[in-house]
């Protein structure tokens, strides 16, 4: 099987941008944030299916648990059963995921550990301080690059 490289074009469906949340100003926050020194960070088969996508969920899950207090890391299976959500033939048939589709699906009908986003917000990835802020108040930005 031909490694895929799990994602799809953005769709481009219109979204909250964090932003207009901030009104046109962005919070104080601290000038740097490590939340990645944990270590124990699992590919959770994007080595051999590419279901980047469905990983960073699982990632962002566990990095947002702690942070929160409460570890939670999905596990392989889960991983698996989130990126089936848009690809219901995977491992026969893998066409990648749509970012924004994934987290519409976590917000609509949660995950596969059944905890949903409450909300998802485009940053400006060209203001610097946007992105700053929103990694200093949020803990991480989902990003995604089309090869």
């Amino acid at each position: 099987m031909a490694l895929k490289f799990g994602r799809k074009p953005p769709k481009n469906a219109p979204a909250l941008k964090l932003g207009d949340v901030l009104t046109g100003t962005v919070p104080t926050h601290p000038l740097s944030s490590d939340f990645l020194n944990i270590g124990g960070w699992q590919m959770l088969g994007n080595d051999t299916h590419g279901d980047c996508v469905a990983v960073t969920w699982a990632n962002e899950r566990r990095l947002l648990s702690r942070l929160g207090g409460s570890e939670v890391y999905p596990n392989q299976d889960q991983v698996y059963t989130f990126y089936k959500t848009q690809n219901p033939n995977f491992p026969s048939q893998d066409d990648g995921m749509d970012i924004q589709t994934a987290l519409e699906s976590l917000v609509k009908d949660g995950g596969p550990d059944g905890t949903k986003a409450l909300a998802f917000a485009k940053v400006d990835h060209t203001n610097k301080d946007e992105v700053k802020a929103a990694l200093a108040i949020f803990g991480c930005v989902w990003t995604g690059v089309y090869v």
